[in-house]
């Protein structure tokens, strides 16, 4: 269906977002230097011109007319931005953009000058291309990873061949032009919104530090500010200082911390906060606590995901705060000194120890305060706060007085220099924290031309001279070291860069000292060394190295290139003799790039990989051994070998092929990562094919198990097997590997399903046999797991994905035999079959486009079960090429479940087209018109009520209305609940409504309750424990309208059910009835329910009532101190503020306790008991009973109750 309103707005917002991220793609994440400047759609007609370094020209009216370079070294990029959505766009596309339209159309742009033009008069200018959909095969040499591209020489391209009628071959303006000129021109495909919007927010995050909380809002305000200048209402120049306020005003770009430097300690200041989430800093004023305070959370603010910094005013701020779901750090300065001790010290003490229950990774808490401020507030009462405190003892040094003395000992050649540092002395001191950090930074300081000196070039100048003191040190003391000493840090370094667990360390040092016989003694002489100017340290059985010390012990091994390059060889020749592969590929990985290994010994290590893929893949796999090293080979062979000269190690890397992206799918989204082909030239090809060892290779990979397939995939499963099949019949082992498929999760799943249905000894029954056990496999493993903590969203996530993990395998069989089938053109397949998996997966195949023919729809809706025509029609409706034609499905289904059929198709992918969802109305009141007369009548209340209860179909539903008789206009009243509206004529309508499956049945069954009429049996069949939850809530709802009687035993049954929210819902019905002794018995049931909140609602329903089974039954809940479940008690689990989880379960049970007055002596007894055991650890129950014995006063001679 064409929309091109639509389309052109979906392009106008593409080019939005595109031209926020090239902004800080450009002025931002490229490090440009002052002065560069974003012009949005300039008056040459381009989309987007960018310049570093530029003078702008502008016109009377402010709007941006050019650019022109002022330094040699600039580079000015012609930007357009196009969006297509599907497709590629051709040779022909790109030809248009550089030179105009065809003859017959430049008439409509006779004035405007084109991009290739500019290129041919500005050598630094450059042509770039994004979009969101691929290009031609034939322009992949113009193809870019990053808009911020160098220029690149593109040679001539051989298109004798090309067929200029159908656009294929180089563009035709390019074809003479020089290679330098191509070169100039870069394309970025296959940028959807999607994955724009993610490099707009790793941008944000990263390199202007703009909290999660906020980044939407400085996106939208970039956007805004874009669009804005596309619609000429501002100055169309963006410059990096605009962007950068924008930022601030949303939290980004924070300032540094104080003139700060380290103690000795702060190492252990900042691993206790990352590991405890909590940390106290206690000292006296002038000892250095505040600004290591505000140096931690600098370092939280810059992270690559930024902490939001959160300074609560008040106790009571707090219990909010536990519930943020975003990375936040709290922040409590002097909690206890800014008030009176008697005053909120001692609530602040209380709330912080319960806050500290409550922290976790993404939420902390930092804490400062004067120790004689918060020595009486952290006694007996505030255990949890107690044990994170850190006495700060450390001096202060004065970064300015240094600074000042270290720029009176350097000599300037004028005096201008001096002035440029004084005048940014915070900034320098923020940056250095070391004594020797200030003289390497003066030196290099006074050595800037005065051109230069800008706050960027200081502020690099600074960054530079806070790190090249840790390395440099260690590259001193290294400097003189033996050669025995220089292997020994050589084994250390490899050690640590290529195995940085602690398993794989431990084992490869002890093996390098087997291993290099002539340095025995010396890795541990290295490690002793290193670790004694803790340079190198040791946690949790790790060996960790900053990457600053792990480049030192690099710059070192460089300068002993002949010591280094011997003991890498020499462990490589033992692994090589071992053949160790995997040892080998961590060794290479770890060298690449940084220390040269031999040819002749990467040619021999490449050569042992292949000879045992070759051996490897005669060895049956259930003759292998543990030490078997072919996926190791594979992928060593992936990662460094020459692909395009051997066979062996092209066919490497395409079975260890990376994800690549998709294009756009409705219903999956943006980029789902696909396994895609190998872009083989035809020589390749041919090599692999021929090679004699390439079958044998390929029905290894496949008889292990895709070993090397990396996770990840979603889709392609159907050309990777095609890839194997057409390299080697791999039928045999695909048939194997079926056996076990329930081995075998997502993508890999989909894989041995499609590769075992495409077998020549394919058995399609038994496939299918396999697949129904493999279902109820699951379905049993599902009934298992109950019952489940319905308060966290974690729990009920882990159960959804398990259980998707466990019956995954049964349904990849059965969408590859759908698949299957319809490649022979076997499409209505599904009708003949009686299963229901296969209906199911039928569902899945129509939402997903998989088949769009309409009878077959109709086909297989004639013989799929009733319970499963409804999400057929559903997932046809939501397809916009079967939309229309899905609606005349609707007869196949019960008119129940018209109504989110048809809401579902009304609002689908329509945005903001008010005349497309006019039209769908339209079409859907003809149909339900045209259906009325075949209804019965109460299915007419019933369809109409529906279409009321939503506003997509309000006004449909007031048309239908209009055309019932008085009985269906009274029962729709009586649905709605207005007052006096249930009569006798729509009684009977009401009863069989209520009989009905629809959603009205609910207030059917209430309007009839609230009525009198008899509806006992109805509401105990819905409250059957495994029924449905809203029928089960309308049915206690239905229950409390009726005598005391039904709802007692209505509400009991309703504690039986197998939901959390049912039986809360029960509880609180029977909360109403405190006198009944039935209520209580009933509530005192699910004292041991396995959902905490059921169990706070137990509590709440036994407040206040005599009986001392009841408060008896509190008294033993004071013990039980869960909370509702880590995910609900930060706010996860919860959808309204009316049962937000303030307290837990002991907490909520002393409240119901003070409910009761007065208190007997009995019960009095057994708090103080209670209170005086080791049981009452929480400080909030003993919170809630302080005072209790003057607000309850208990008689002398009081006796039990009840």
């Amino acid at each position: 269906m064409n929309q091109p309103g639509r389309t052109a707005y979906r392009g106008f917002e593409y080019q939005i977002q595109v031209s926020v991220w090239l902004s800080l793609e450009f002025l931002i994440n490229s490090l440009s230097q002052d002065g560069a400047t974003v012009v949005v759609e300039p008056l040459e007609g381009e989309d987007l011109e960018i310049l570093q370094r530029c003078d702008l020209d502008t016109d009377t009216s402010g709007k941006a007319t050019g650019l022109s370079a002022t330094m040699a070294s600039a580079a000015r990029y012609l930007v357009q931005i196009k969006a297509a959505g599907a497709g590629s766009w051709p040779p022909g596309a790109l030809e248009e953009m550089l030179v105009g339209p065809k003859a017959k159309d430049k008439k409509k742009q006779s004035g405007r000058k084109w991009p290739l033009e500019t290129l041919k008069q500005d050598a630094r200018a450059a042509f770039l291309f994004v979009t969101d959909a691929t290009v031609s095969p034939s322009l992949k040499p113009f193809l870019v990873d990053t808009p911020v591209f160098t220029p690149r020489p593109i040679g001539k391209h051989d298109d004798s061949d090309a067929d200029e009628e159908n656009n294929e071959g180089f563009p035709k303006s390019l074809r003479l032009e020089p290679d330098e000129l191509r070169g100039r021109v870069g394309l970025v495909q296959m940028c959807p919104i999607g994955v724009v919007a993610s490099h707009v927010d790793k941008i944000l995050a990263r390199k202007l530090h703009v909290p999660h909380a906020k980044r939407e809002g400085c996106r939208k305000r970039l956007a805004a500010r874009v669009r804005e200048a596309m619609l000429d209402e501002s100055k169309g120049a963006l410059t990096a200082e605009e962007i950068r306020a924008v930022a601030r005003e949303h939290g980004g770009l924070p300032e540094g911390p104080s003139p700060f430097v380290e103690p000795h300690n702060f190492d252990e200041l900042r691993q206790r906060l990352n590991s405890n989430f909590v940390l106290l800093l206690l000292g006296e004023p002038g000892v250095g606590k505040t600004t290591a305070a505000e140096r931690l959370l600098y370092e939280h603010q810059t992270r690559d995901e930024p902490f939001y910094i959160v300074k609560p005013g008040a106790p009571r701020d707090l219990r909010s705060l536990e519930r943020e779901t975003e990375p936040t750090l709290i922040y409590v300065e002097d909690p206890f000194g800014r008030f009176d001790p008697a005053d909120q010290g001692h609530e602040w003490s209380i709330e912080l120890d319960r806050l500290c229950q409550h922290v976790r990774s993404d939420i902390r808490l930092l804490i400062t305060s004067r120790t004689s401020f918060a020595a009486p507030h952290l006694g007996p009462h505030a255990p949890n706060i107690r044990a994170h405190r850190v006495q700060f003892e450390e001096g202060r040094i004065d970064g300015r007085a240094l600074l000042k003395e270290y720029l009176e000992k350097a000599r300037f050649a004028d005096s201008g220099a001096r002035g440029w540092i004084e005048a940014r002395a915070s900034l320098v001191v923020e940056k250095l924290t070391r004594p020797i950090s200030y003289s390497n930074f003066v030196g290099r300081a006074a050595k800037v031309p005065v051109k230069e000196r800008t706050d960027e070039r200081l502020e690099r100048l600074a960054s530079e001279s806070a790190v090249v003191e840790l390395g440099k040190e260690l590259e001193e003391t290294f400097k003189r070291s033996s050669p025995g000493e220089l292997r020994g840090l050589a084994a250390v370094w490899l050690a640590l860069a290529a195995w940085p667990y602690a398993s794989e360390q431990a084992r490869r040092l002890q093996q390098f000292e087997d291993d290099l016989l002539d340095i025995e003694g010396e890795v541990s002489g290295a490690l002793g060394k290193l670790r004694e100017h803790r340079w190198l340290r040791l946690r949790l059985d790790v060996w960790q190295m900053h990457p600053i010390y792990l480049e030192a012990c690099l710059n070192v091994l460089k300068k002993n290139t002949a010591i280094t390059g011997r003991v890498v060889e020499h462990l490589m020749e033992a692994h090589l003799a071992r053949n160790d592969i995997q040892g080998l590929e961590d060794l290479l990985g770890a060298t690449a790039g940084r220390i040269r290994v031999r040819d002749n010994m990467a040619a021999r290590i490449r050569e042992g990989a292949r000879e045992i893929l070759r051996r490897s893949a005669h060895i049956d796999k259930n003759a292998q051994s543990k030490e078997d090293c072919f996926a190791a080979a594979l992928t060593l062979l992936a990662e460094h070998g020459q692909r395009g000269e051997h066979s062996l190690d092209a066919l490497a890397a395409a079975l260890c092929r990376k994800p690549g992206y998709g294009r756009k799918s409705v219903g999956l989204g943006w980029g789902f990562p696909q396994w895609l082909p190998p872009n083989w030239d035809t020589n390749t090809a041919a090599r692999v094919n021929e090679d004699p060892d390439t079958a044998p290779i390929v029905r290894a990979f496949v008889r292990r198990g895709l070993p090397t397939l990396p996770s990840g995939y979603f889709r392609g499963a159907s050309s990777l097997v095609d890839f194997l099949y057409g390299l080697a019949d791999v039928s045999a082992e695909f048939d194997h590997l079926a056996i076990t498929l329930d081995d075998f999760d997502y993508f890999e799943a989909d894989v041995v399903a499609a590769g075992a249905i495409r077998s020549k000894t394919v058995d399609v029954e038994k496939l299918i046999s396999r697949a129904i056990k493999l279902v109820e496999s699951a379905e049993a493993w599902a009934s298992a797991q109950a019952p489940v903590d319905e308060d966290s969203y974690a729990a009920s996530d882990w159960l959804s994905e398990e259980y998707q993990r466990h019956i995954g395998p049964a349904h990849a069989l059965i969408d590859a035999i759908l698949d299957q089938q319809a490649r022979m053109g076997k499409h209505d397949w599904a009708a003949s079959r009686t299963e229901p998996v296969i209906f199911e997966r039928f569902v899945h195949r129509v939402r997903n486009g998989g088949e769009k023919s309409v009878e077959v729809i109709r086909c297989v809706l004639s013989v799929c079960p009733g319970h499963l025509r409804a999400a057929i029609v559903e997932a046809a409706a939501v397809r916009p090429d079967a939309a229309d034609q899905a609606i005349a499905l609707l007869q196949s289904v019960p008119s129940h479940d018209w109504p989110r059929i048809m809401r579902r198709w009304i609002a689908y992918h329509l945005d903001d087209d008010e005349a497309e969802r006019r039209r769908r109305t339209e079409h859907v009141r003809a149909f339900v018109m045209a259906q009325m007369a075949a209804l019965a009548p109460y299915e007419r209340v019933a369809l109409t009520y529906d279409f009321l209860a939503s506003e997509s179909t309000r006004d449909l539903g007031e048309y239908i209305r209009a055309q019932l008789d008085d009985a269906g206009r009274s029962a729709i009243a009586a649905l709605a609940s207005e007052p006096g509206a249930t009569t006798s004529l729509c009684i009977d309508l009401l009863k069989e409504i209520a009989d009905s499956p629809g959603d009205a049945a609910e207030r059917a069954l209430i309007a009839l309750a609230c009525e009198g009429r008899p509806v006992e049996a109805l509401i105990e069949a819905w409250l059957n424990p495994t029924g449905d939850v809203d029928r089960a809530i309308a049915a206690l709802d239905a229950a409390a309208c009726l005598s005391q009687t039904v709802t007692m035993r209505c509400g009991s049954l309703g504690l039986e059910h197998d939901r959390a929210r049912v039986r809360k819902h029960a509880l609180s019905i029977l909360a109403a009835h405190r006198e009944d002794e039935c209520a209580t018995e009933a509530i005192l049931t699910v004292l041991k329910d396995p959902t905490a909140s059921v169990r706070i609602f137990a509590a709440d329903a036994l407040a206040g009532r005599a009986s001392s089974l009841a408060w008896m039954a509190l008294v033993g809940m004071l013990r039980d101190n869960s909370d509702t479940s880590d995910a609900a008690n930060h706010g996860y689990g919860w959808h309204d503020d009316e049962y937000e989880p303030e307290y837990g379960v002991a907490v909520a049970a002393a409240h119901a306790l003070t409910a009761l007055k007065p208190w007997p002596a009995e019960l009095q007894k057994a708090v103080d008991e209670f209170l005086a055991s080791a049981a009452a650890t929480r400080t909030d129950v003993r919170r809630v009973f302080e005072g209790v014995r003057e607000l309850h006063q208990v008689s002398e001679g009081s006796a039990q109750v009840g």
